[in-house]
């Protein structure tokens, strides 16, 4: 039996060839820092740092077992915080099993360059020098705060900046202590989208200053009048309201929410008239055109939240845009908004419709081939009140906004999600690091 212990030896010194010392996910092989080096002020919190696991080709690999992440080597003279506030500071991190990535923020203690270190027990550091400033420094640009280049080639819009893909959003619905919320959008992993809800009773200038000041970390997209509030408008308030703002805002803002919920049931009468009219003057001016739908689950759906029939999301679209006629036969400016609008967007609050479990991908798919020329997303997500991180708002954005990770989209899905609560919840640490982290588990720019 000689033979056979020679290939019993062979076949151990070949697995121990083949076989990774760690029982981690034989594919990761390194870290790597993903964010660009900083420049930060003396003993002030960094923006995010994302750390990925990758193969040794550099793509992406999820751990098998909870890895930890240690900060040495020189790491020393550099704070490392888990928080976006740098409240907790932390000498180790851990990344999770079947995950790729942490998020961390640093301070810097004294002046210089400082080399971030990060190792593990089992795979190749990473490391990256970092710049800390005396206090009262300009900082140097940051890159990470810059425009991500759009995947595919788009004519520069007339007005505004052409919102690369995927959109990851929040919503302002109040531009108070706005220099507070400049900071919250700094630190967002990519350069986020604020979409600001234009209140009743105001004029441009009540937003430009703070509009201004965000668009430097943030895209913007203006929300021309809540649901909520369309009861109140007229046709030709509503129409003014959108020529006053148009006027005031049209180098600021990127793109323009001229409906929004706009199926809704709270939204009073001659809606669609109302809309046909806002539309009409923002297409007509070259502005970016977004309309967003509320979903109340379909006909015919266990469990759905629809109040009456008309009210069904694509029953109302149906009779907007007149489907069931000839196209020669439909009101014109209708049929225009139809195949002009640029962004198609969807409102879901799950608590308030039985928590149903609609199927996304079709749901798109329907509203894409309705509006052939649009992008499709989600407009808003969030719950009725602020819940300031509790689990099922946590789950909620871990849920939705690396969705399309999971699910199979159409083509044309650009992302958004835009949570609700996001003025009320920004300094929320346990809001702030879901919507980091899900960012990251979604697609890349």
């Amino acid at each position: 039996m000689k033979t056979n212990r020679q290939l019993i030896i062979i076949y151990i010194a070949i697995a121990a060839i083949v076989l990774p010392f760690s029982s981690e996910s034989a594919s990761v092989s390194k870290m790597k820092i993903l964010t660009a080096p900083q420049s930060v002020e003396l003993e002030k919190c960094s923006n995010v740092v994302n750390l990925q696991s990758q193969d040794r080709y550099g793509i992406a690999a999820n751990v098998e077992l909870d890895t930890k992440i240690y900060f040495d080597q020189g790491s020393y003279e550099l704070k490392i915080f888990k928080d976006f506030n740098c409240l907790t500071e932390v000498s180790t991190l851990q990344m999770l099993a079947g995950t790729n990535n942490v998020s961390f923020f640093f301070k810097g203690t004294s002046r210089g360059s400082k080399t971030l270190y990060v190792s593990t027990m089992n795979y190749q550091d990473s490391s990256q020098v970092q710049q800390i400033l005396a206090a009262g420094s300009e900082p140097l640009p940051d890159p990470t705060l810059s425009p991500s280049p759009a995947p595919n080639v788009e004519l520069a819009p007339q007005y505004g900046r052409v919102v690369p893909v995927p959109i990851y959003g929040v919503t302002f619905d109040n531009v108070a202590n706005y220099k507070a919320k400049v900071s919250a959008l700094q630190k967002f992993p990519h350069m986020p989208t604020a979409r600001v809800v234009l209140d009743p009773g105001t004029i441009p200038t009540d937003y430009s200053m703070a509009i201004n000041a965000m668009k430097t970390s943030a895209y913007i997209m203006a929300e021309l009048q809540d649901s909520a509030d369309m009861k109140s408008q007229t046709i030709e308030s509503f129409k003014s309201r959108a020529q006053t703002f148009f006027k005031g805002l049209k180098d600021s803002v990127d793109i323009w929410e001229v409906g929004n919920e706009i199926n809704g049931d709270w939204l009073g009468t001659n809606v669609e008239n109302k809309l046909r009219a806002g539309f009409q003057v923002l297409d007509d001016a070259g502005a970016t055109t977004a309309i967003t739908f509320f979903y109340f689950g379909e006909q015919g759906q266990k469990n759905n939240c629809i109040p009456a029939t008309q009210y069904e999301m694509f029953t109302w679209i149906k009779s907007l845009h007149q489907l069931d006629l000839s196209v020669e036969k439909r009101d014109p400016q209708n049929e225009k908004m139809r195949l002009n609008v640029d962004y198609i967007f969807v409102s879901w609050y799950p608590q308030q419709c039985n928590n149903i479990k609609p199927d996304w991908a079709t749901v798109f798919a329907k509203l894409a081939a309705i509006y052939p020329n649009a992008k499709i997303g989600f407009g808003e997500i969030g719950t009725a009140n602020p819940q300031y991180g509790s689990s099922y708002e946590l789950n909620l954005i871990q849920e939705f906004y690396p969705i399309a990770s999971r699910v199979k989209m159409p083509a044309r899905y650009v992302g958004g999600y835009f949570w609700w609560y996001f003025a009320q919840e920004m300094n929320t640490a346990s809001i702030v690091n879901a919507l980091h982290s899900a960012i990251l588990t979604g697609p890349q720019p």
